[in-house]
């Protein structure tokens, strides 16, 4: 079947989603209208159109001046399948000629590219002399460390676990390494060790090879971490007041969400304490990811084969006052007031009783401060009122019964 332009513009670029439905033939057609028209059409159609179209037809359109346009490359390319760039070496090669002055843009088509397709372009890459920054992971960074390579590069990485001082400091010596990536964060190299060394410190003296046959093990080195990380990080409302009158600095801001703003000055925001979380957990061996949504950040943790939602920003003062948490190890439905708008969210459905909880966390070093005397007795008393005075007098009975020994002691 054959349809004419205008058809084609009507029923599948109003509804994208349609052309998948269609054969290969009707796919080409579209294809072919949509080269015609412009940008935002092709990106479009692009990601519905068959693998075999898209390796076929990926040539010619990066050949097309008019498309021209770092953003629609990158998109282009990212949309396209890994079997397509696997299989396409020269062209992925020829848009990264096309796209080098264009920093974000290179960073994007890289994480999108496989290892494998890198690790085969080394040489290709090394000789495009205008290349201003390659963002590419530790593993890459290993394949060309016999190369003479005096291009500053980007090492991208997904959380600290994949990048130890020692590694980095070892890759530093044989490579020009300007800026360590994760996720959307950058840091200067020894902004990153500083930072690495921190999680180091929080980690340390955790025997996270005890107990392996434990069925609870991570729970128990999650509570131990969220311990420690909760008394050592506090939350900047000084930075909040600042930016809600737009009196903070720029890398204020920033700091206060990434890894710098808790490890290094002690304080941050929602964002910085997830971040800060995940990091330090998947040194651990404890799977973490951030979800986010309503202008604030949390985040899920998988402990012992089980996911389970954790917000430590609205929990943190809670640990430190040795209270049972309300905001850790729960399941989706018992979660309140966290809508999540973006990120993939997994499914948790179990939550940890509180008892279970406060064991985890607390542990043998749980302690009966003076302060969490005085919490626990008004607040029995607000509930129960008449007791405070008889409970005092059999205080008193006691003292006197055993007058000796006590006063000694």
């Amino acid at each position: 079947m054959i349809l004419d332009k205008s058809k084609i513009k009507q029923i599948f670029f109003q509804n994208v989603d349609l052309i998948q439905l269609v054969d290969e033939e009707m796919q080409k057609q579209i294809l072919q209208v949509a080269i015609e028209e412009d940008i935002a059409i092709l990106e479009g159609v692009w990601s519905k159109i068959s693998e075999k179209l898209q390796r076929e037809y990926l040539a010619e359109i990066l050949a097309i001046d008019e498309y021209d346009d770092s953003f629609f490359i990158s998109s282009l390319w990212c949309a396209t399948k890994k079997q397509v760039q696997e299989d396409n070496p020269e062209i992925f090669i020829e848009i990264l000629r096309q796209i080098h002055k264009d920093d974000d843009y290179m960073e994007t088509v890289m994480e999108n590219t496989s290892e494998n397709l890198i690790g085969n372009t080394i040489d290709l890459l090394l000789q495009l002399d205008d290349l201003q920054s390659l963002p590419i992971s530790p593993f890459i960074a290993e394949r060309i460390i016999s190369t003479t390579c005096n291009i500053p590069i980007v090492l991208t990485i997904k959380d600290a676990s994949e990048l130890s001082v020692g590694q980095l400091e070892q890759l530093e010596a044989v490579l020009k390494i300007e800026t360590i990536k994760i996720g959307n964060d950058k840091y200067k190299i020894e902004m990153y060790k500083a930072c690495r060394r921190k999680i180091d410190e929080k980690i340390e003296g955790l025997d996270l090879q005890a107990n392996l046959g434990n069925p609870n093990r991570e729970k128990y080195i999650f509570g131990q971490i969220i311990k420690r990380l909760a008394n050592d990080i506090c939350y900047d409302y000084e930075l909040e007041k600042k930016e809600k009158n737009g009196e903070a600095k720029s890398d204020e801001s920033e700091n206060a969400r990434n890894l710098v703003g808790g490890l290094l000055n002690g304080s941050c925001v929602c964002v910085g304490n997830a971040e800060i979380v995940r990091n330090v957990l998947v040194c651990c061996g404890i799977e973490c990811i951030n979800i986010g949504g309503d202008e604030h950040m949390w985040n899920q943790v998988k402990l012992d084969g089980e996911w389970f939602n954790i917000d430590f920003t609205w929990d943190r003062k809670r640990i430190v006052k040795m209270e049972p948490p309300q905001y850790l190890l729960k399941s989706d439905e018992d979660f309140k007031g966290h809508n999540v708008t973006f990120y993939e969210k997994k499914k948790c459905s179990r939550t940890i009783s509180e008892n279970e909880l406060i064991g985890y966390i607390y542990e043998q070093q749980f302690q009966i401060t003076p302060q969490h005397i005085a919490n626990v007795t008004r607040t029995f008393c607000s509930r129960q009122p008449g007791v405070l005075q008889s409970g005092i007098s059999k205080l008193r009975d006691s003292f006197t019964n055993s007058k000796g020994d006590t006063m000694e002691k």
